[in-house]
Parts: C-alpha cells; sequence; structure tokens
C-alpha cells in the first residue's frame, strides 16, 4: 500500500453478518432498480452523435474510460514488471474433456504470483478463458466450510464450450490480513518445511 501510496481502503461489504450496516445482500430482490440506462449516443455533455467518426473519437473512449475506472482499475505507473514462467503442466480429463492445466508462476522480486490455465487439449488456437480468484490454502485446499457445487460446476460448462478458465491465488499477491505478500509466501514456505 505504501509503494503505491494508498493510506487507507474501504471496507467491503460483510459477507457473514447480515445485521452489519455493511452487510453483503445476496437477495436480488432487494437490488433497487436501475431507473433509467445511460443513453450510449448521447455524449457526457448532453451533445447527441449524429455521426460514425463522434462515435469512435468522442463516445466511445468515454465507455471505455468508464469501464477501466469503474470495472476494470488502472494499473499505477511505476509497477515493477511481472516475469511469468509456466512450470508443471499436466493432462487429465475434467468433465468429460480432456484438459491440459498449466502451472504459471509470476514472480517480482521473492514475491510469486500463483496461476493455473486449464484449456481443451484439443484447442487449434486461443481460446477465451474465464478468469477466477482461487481461495487456497498452502497445501491447495479449498477453505473449510465450502461445498462443491452441483453438476455440471461452472468450470465444466466452460470447458464444454471450448473455453479455458484461469485460477489466480489472490493471497499469494497479498495477505488477507493485510501484511504484504511476503509475509504470506514465507508463511508457506514455513508451512511446507512444516509438513
Amino acid at each position: 500500500m505504501n509503494f503505491l501510496g494508498i493510506t487507507s481502503i474501504r471496507q467491503g461489504a460483510n459477507g457473514r453478518d447480515t445485521t452489519a450496516p455493511n452487510a453483503a445482500n445476496y437477495d436480488e430482490a432487494k437490488v433497487k432498480p436501475l431507473e433509467k440506462l445511460p443513453d450510449p449516443l448521447v455524449l457526457k455533455n448532453g451533445k447527441k452523435i449524429t455521426k460514425e467518426k463522434q462515435w469512435w473519437n468522442e463516445r466511445r473512449p468515454e465507455i471505455i474510460g468508464d469501464f477501466d475506472k469503474e470495472i476494470l482499475g488502472r494499473v499505477p505507473k511505476g509497477l515493477p514488471q511481472v516475469k511469468w514462467e509456466v512450470g508443471e503442466m499436466i493432462d487429465m480429463e475434467i468433465g468429460g474433456v480432456t484438459v491440459l492445466i498449466k502451472t504459471i508462476v509470476g514472480k517480482i522480486g521473492d514475491v510469486k504470483i500463483e496461476l493455473t490455465l486449464t484449456t481443451p487439449i484439443d484447442a487449434k488456437g486461443p481460446v477465451p478463458v474465464i478468469m477466477e480468484f482461487a481461495w487456497r490454502g498452502p497445501n491447495g485446499q479449498r477453505p473449510a466450510g465450502i461445498t462443491p457445487p452441483s453438476e455440471p460446476t461452472w468450470y465444466e460448462q466452460v470447458l464444454a464450450k471450448g473455453w479455458g478458465y484461469a485460477e489466480i491465488v489472490p493471497t499469494s499477491i497479498q495477505a488477507d490480513n493485510g501484511e504484504g505478500p511476503h509475509k504470506r509466501n514465507h508463511w508457506i514456505r514455513k508451512q511446507r518445511r512444516a509438513s
């Protein structure tokens, strides 16, 4: 956080306490309907788009800018480069589809970003990939209390379409307790040595 100049973080939704002021809402009936969607053919200043050139040069960049700001986020300047390395590769069958699973590690100094990429083995070229934050413990296990979803799983459905999926372990980048990536990676190394 210091490196990026972040002094505080907005508290997210509380998914464990339904009485908390910031309780997560899982009931779609409680979501306020959006009264009016913005017109994609009207600039933010209210001017209407009447020519194709206006769309490409003015309105489209506004929409992309909003998407970057509100959905994807912007990458701060001066970030260190990540060196990606492909590690173990295994073939297996998931939901009736033979896949190639690649273990990929992104390295920034001694910090390691853990990622797996799963794609159909018979893909003739690039395929769409859905990315998921995979909450895993030090030995790859999922958190206690999470029951396996009913069949077919979301990733089996993705593979059945000929797509792939990636799972990134967010706590390999930043520990949930805010102590930083070095402490989390150190804890995992310590646990692996002990087991």
